[in-house]
C-alpha cells in the first residue's frame, strides 16, 4: 500500500526536519494532533487519533542515523518523499537520507522564507510568493501579514485565513487577521478575530498584541489604517518600506502631499513583540519620515485621546486644551539652542539664579527631616526641552541643591540632591523667561499645568507678541499643597 506522499523541509540553523502532507504545515496545529515518540521526534495526525500525516524532528542533526532502533522512529509508519526518490519510507530513513541530500543546507522553502522575513516589503513579497510556489504553505502567513503592511487588506486576508484553516491554533493567524478586518472599518469582524487569538492564547498558544487591539477597538478618537483622513497634527504609526515591518515609528503628521504624509517619531514599536518589556524605545533624537499612506497601520486624529500603552513622552492623558500642545513637542535640545544661540543657556542660567531662594525654599518646605535645609544651588544642567510653533519653549532642569544637616550631636555634614524644575522659555528675539517651578511629576505635567492657567495657541498660530504678553501676565505661581 503507498504511503502518504510528504513535502520535506529543512532548517538548518534552528535544527529542524520536517515531512508533511502537501498543501498542509506543521506549525499552528492543537497538541492533540501530535503523536510523541521521544523528546525530539513526534508525529503528526490527521485529527486526533487518525492517521500519521507527517512528522518533525528537533536537535535533527543530533539524530545519530547509523545505528537504527526498534522504535516507531525506524520501524513504524511509511510513507513517499518524491523529493528524495523514496517510497515506502520510515520516518528514520527519510531522516538518514534527508542528511546526505541537504548536506548541512536549509532546504530552498527555508532559505526563501529567511529571506522574506528580513527583506523590504516589495522584495519580500516576491519571496513569500516564490516560497509558495516551492511548496511551503506556511508562506501564506508571511504573504499575508505582507500584504496587509502594504495596504493590500482584502488580499491579505485571503491568505491568512487560507492559513488560519491549515494551522488552526495559531493565534497570531487571527491577531493579523483582526487587524485586516479592523484596517477596512469591520469592527465586527476584527473583535471577532481578535477574540478568537486570545482564545487560542488561553490555549497554550503565543502571546498577541489581540488584547491591546481589541481594548482599543472603540475607544473615542482613535482610527485605523486605509483612512483617507489623516490630518497635519494627528498622530500615526507607520511602518517604513523596505526596512523591517516590524519596527513601526510613530509620531505627530506634518505634511500631506498626495498618497504620501511625512511625520516626526521619537520613538518605535516593536510589532513582533508586543507586549514584551521591549515594545517601545525612544529614539536619542527625533527621526522623520515620509511614506505612502498605505503603510499607516494606526491612526489617531489631533482631537484624540487615546495613544499607545508605553509610549515616552505621550502615554499620559492631557486635559483636551493642551493636546495640541503635546503632539506638537517634537523639537530637541539641540534644536531650541540654534533657535536661541548662547543666549539660550544664558537666559537659562539666569532663571536658576533668579529662582535661587525659591529652590531652596520649596526644598526647606517638602524635606522630611527636620534637621536638613538647602542652603544654595550647587550646580544645574539642562535635560529636556519641549519647543513649541517655534515660539516658546518648555525646559526640564535639574537642580542640584546642597542641603545641610545636624544629628543628635550637633555635628552638621553636607551633601547634594537632586530637584527637578521647569522653566517656559520665549525664543526671541528678545528671549524671555517665565518662573521657574518645581511641583511637577514631569515636563509633560508641566506643559498641560501651564496652558490650563490660561494660554491659548490658536491651534499653534500663536504670535510672538501674544506669547510675550502672556509672559508679562504671568509671574510665579504658589506651589500647591501636599
Amino acid at each position: 500500500m503507498a504511503g502518504r506522499s510528504l513535502y520535506l523541509s529543512h532548517d538548518a540553523e534552528c535544527d529542524w526536519l520536517t515531512a508533511v502532507e502537501f498543501g498542509r504545515v506543521d506549525d499552528g496545529q492543537p497538541a492533540e494532533n501530535w503523536r510523541p515518540i521521544s523528546e525530539t521526534f513526534a508525529f503528526l495526525l490527521e485529527r486526533s487519533g487518525g492517521p500519521e500525516i507527517g512528522f518533525r524532528f528537533n536537535q535533527f542533526s543530533l539524530l545519530d542515523v547509523a545505528q537504527p532502533d526498534g522504535s516507531e522512529i525506524w520501524a513504524g509508519p511509511r510513507f513517499d518523499v518524491p523529493v528524495l526518490a523514496m517510497r515506502g519510507a520510515s520516518a528514520g530513513e527519510i531522516a538518514a537520507t534527508s542528511r546526505s541530500f541537504f548536506a548541512g543546507q536549509s532546504s530552498l522553502n527555508r532559505q526563501l522564507f529567511s529571506a522574506a522575513v528580513n527583506a523590504g516589503d516589495e522584495e519580500a513579497l516576491r519571496m513569500w510568493r516564490g516560497c509558495i510556489q516551492a511548496g511551503d504553505a506556511m508562506a501564506h502567513y508571511g504573504l499575508g501579514y505582507t500584504l496587509f503592511t502594504l495596504g493590500r487588506f482584502d488580499e491579505a486576508e485571503r491568505h491568512l485565513r487560507y492559513y488560519a484553516a491549515i494551522a488552526p491554533a495559531d493565534s497570531w493567524t487571527w491577531c493579523w487577521i483582526g487587524k485586516t478586518a479592523q484596517a477596512v472599518g469591520d469592527l465586527t469582524g476584527a473583535r471577532a478575530a481578535y477574540v478568537r487569538a486570545l482564545e487560542l492564547e488561553a490555549a497554550g498558544s503565543a502571546e498577541t498584541d489581540a488584547r491591546d487591539l481589541v481594548e482599543h477597538l472603540d475607544t473615542p478618537g482613535r482610527r485605523t489604517a486605509g483612512r483617507p483622513d489623516i490630518a497635519v497634527g494627528d498622530k500615526i504609526q507607520a511602518y517604513i518600506p523596505d526596512e523591517s515591518r516590524w519596527d513601526q515609528p510613530v509620531g505627530v503628521v506634518t505634511a500631506l502631499g498626495g498618497d504620501s504624509v511625512t511625520f516626526v517619531a521619537e520613538g518605535e514599536y516593536d510589532m513582533f513583540s508586543a507586549g514584551s518589556d521591549d515594545y517601545y524605545w525612544a529614539y536619542d533624537e527625533p527621526k522623520t519620515y515620509t511614506v505612502p499612506v498605505s503603510a499607516v497601520t494606526f491612526h489617531w486624529p489631533e482631537d484624540g485621546r487615546d495613544v499607545l500603552d508605553g509610549a515616552a513622552g505621550l502615554e499620559q492623558a492631557v486635559p483636551p486644551a493642551t493636546g495640541h500642545l503635546a503632539f506638537a513637542s517634537v523639537a530637541t535640545r539641540e534644536a531650541v539652542r540654534d533657535l536661541g544661540g548662547e543666549d539660550f543657556i544664558g537666559v537659562l542660567a539666569s532663571q536658576v539664579d533668579g529662582d535661587e531662594e525659591r529652590a531652596v525654599t520649596w526644598f526647606d518646605d517638602h524635606s522630611g527631616d527636620a534637621g536638613a535645609e538647602a542652603e544654595e544651588i550647587y550646580e544645574w544642567q539642562l535635560v529636556d526641552v519641549l519647543a513649541f510653533a517655534n515660539t516658546l519653549a518648555y525646559v526640564e532642569l535639574d537642580l542640584v541643591l546642597t542641603v545641610f544637616s545636624s544629628d543628635d550631636d550637633e555635628e552638621v555634614s553636607s551633601s547634594h540632591v537632586a530637584v527637578a524644575a521647569f522653566a517656559r522659555v520665549l525664543l526671541g528675539p528678545p528671549l524671555a523667561t517665565g518662573s521657574l517651578e518645581l511641583d511637577h511629576p514631569d515636563l509633560l505635567s508641566y506643559i498641560a499645568t501651564d496652558a490650563e492657567r490660561g494660554y491659548a495657541l490658536n491651534d499653534g498660530e500663536a504670535t510672538h507678541d501674544q506669547v510675550a504678553a502672556y509672559l508679562a501676565s504671568t509671574g510665579p505661581r504658589q506651589a500647591p499643597g501636599p
